[in-house]
């Protein structure tokens, strides 16, 4: 009888304490997503006045992403 080993490597990032890290919408209860969207919307702004258009817009998708969540609750 061969015996088969399988190997798998890990590669550690970032070590974060809970709360020290922004959630991702989808680990959101809904007050949070409702609290998260002026947030977004303010630093798409913030973004848009230093003509980052690019990184402003993906902030307003963000947003939008977490209202079009809401919808469908």
């Amino acid at each position: 009888m061969s015996h088969i080993s399988y190997g798998c490597d890990t590669e550690l990032f970032k070590i974060e304490a809970p709360g020290d890290y922004q959630k991702e919408s989808w680990q959101m209860n809904e007050e949070e997503k409702l609290n998260a969207i002026p947030g977004l919307h303010a630093e798409g702004n913030s973004l848009f006045h230093d003509k980052d258009y690019k990184a402003a817009a993906d902030k307003y998708a963000m947003a939008i992403g977490i209202l079009e969540q809401l919808m469908l609750v």
